[in-house]
């Protein structure tokens, strides 16, 4: 039996995990400040946690049975599938392989790590130190912003928060910050309305306002999509006056998808990028910002090669010879057909179904609690919503988002499951 105590190495790797500040070689204060970090030599905090993690995970015999057998071992198949045929293709094609192929194993080396920590002091001690490090990245950059617009009378990138100008460290905030914002501020939640632990209602208000400016800043529709859709389906999950907010909110989402010539016209001239972009979307030449058109150019490319993809490498790397400039379709499922072949995208979308399965026996279960149920809520979102937006499953800053996420929806239902059948008993 493990000790019970709050333990240090939890407690630091649950505060790296959601952090949204990125490292650089190049910099003398190593976080992200010069445009290196532009060119892919910034990686996220959270990955220094992750070796760590790996080894606790091994030290402590992690019993993996937390998560159902099929979505174990179709987990530990793409992983070991992911890492084999990158390292092969690395030393045919170019090291950068490996890399890449790498990304996609990331949530999966982040739920073999969780898995070590099911004792309930220890998943509490963990869950603390992941909320205050999602706190800290959400007033991080609302800070930024605001000091921004403070200093220089408004957001110089062209209304989003510019990248290092008030504060370094700060990289990928157009997609993969945002999106751990949203999904931080969600996690945030529904710890403090399950009880998990004691917290303060006054900060968790401030916290939300700070982190829906936060994704104002960084002019992030999908951050934006996430924490809109979530509402959405929780007010559906319950009862009474929240049904009739839920159906009041989608009459005005159906009202602004009916007329989008007019709200666009009360967003275009908004000093904010973000408006600006939601205004943009009326225009069928930059729908989704022409995510139809490079779906259209990946799908090319699978069928020049769909038994193993693009190697694990950029599809529009010189090496491939392949006459198509597709780096990525945003669609996480696509991609995964894009990157790794038949094989791999077939472990990756059954994955998928099973975790969605998963999410869906959380949010419906009569025994589910307001954790289980609002992070199975959480999880039916990330499916169904980031994946044609970007791809956030092979995104390293992301990924231990999704990782918590699911380990938490499996964790609770065996847990519900055993005090189903005790009572049964």
């Amino acid at each position: 039996m493990h000790s019970r105590n709050p333990n240090l190495a939890d407690q630091i790797i649950g505060f790296l995990m959601p952090l949204g500040l990125f490292l650089e070689v190049g910099s003398p204060i190593l976080l992200a400040t010069s445009p290196l970090a532009q060119e892919g030599f910034a990686f996220p905090l959270s990955l220094l946690a992750l070796p760590l993690a790996v080894i606790l995970g091994i030290s402590r015999r992690s019993p993996i049975k937390i998560y159902p057998s099929a979505i174990t071992f179709l987990a530990v198949a793409f992983t070991v599938y992911c890492l084999a045929m990158s390292s092969i293709y690395s030393t045919i094609y170019a090291p950068t392989a490996f890399l890449y192929g790498g990304q996609w194993c990331v949530v999966f080396l982040w739920m073999f790590y969780l898995s070590s920590i099911y004792e309930n002091d220890r998943f509490i001690s963990f869950i603390k130190a992941f909320s205050i490090g999602a706190g800290f990245t959400i007033f991080y950059y609302f800070v930024s912003g605001a000091l921004e617009l403070f200093i220089y009378g408004g957001l110089q990138d062209g209304g989003r928060v510019s990248q290092n100008l008030i504060l370094p460290g700060q990289y990928q905030i157009a997609v993969s910050v945002p999106t751990v914002i949203a999904y931080g501020v969600i996690i945030i939640n529904a710890c403090h309305f399950s009880r998990l632990y004691s917290s303060n209602k006054f900060v968790l208000i401030i916290t939300n306002m700070a982190a829906a400016a936060s994704v104002a800043f960084c002019a992030a529709r999908e951050a934006l999509l996430v924490i809109i859709v979530y509402c959405v389906f929780v007010l559906l999950a319950h009862g009474g006056v929240r049904r009739v907010l839920a159906f009041g909110l989608l009459l005005v989402l159906g009202f602004i998808a009916i007329n989008p010539s007019m709200i666009a016209d009360i967003f275009a001239n908004s000093e904010f990028k973000l408006f600006a972009k939601l205004a943009s979307l009326d225009n069928s030449e930059k729908y989704l910002g022409n995510r139809d058109t490079m779906i259209k150019d990946v799908i090319i490319i699978i069928k020049e090669n769909p038994f193993f993809g693009t190697f694990f490498l950029p599809p529009n790397s010189e090496i491939l010879f392949i006459n198509a400039n597709a780096p990525s379709a945003h669609n996480m499922y696509v991609d995964a057909f894009l990157w790794s072949g038949l094989l791999g995208g077939s472990l990756f979308l059954i994955i998928c179904v099973l975790l969605l399965s998963l999410a869906m026996k959380r949010v419906l279960s009569p025994y589910s609690d307001y954790l289980g149920r609002h992070t199975g809520i959480a999880l039916v979102v990330f499916l169904l919503v980031s994946n044609n937006l970007n791809v956030p499953m092979r995104q390293p800053a992301i990924a231990p988002m999704l990782a918590v996420i699911i380990y938490i929806c499996a964790y609770w239902s065996s847990a519900e499951r055993g005090d189903s059948r005790h009572a049964k008993g």
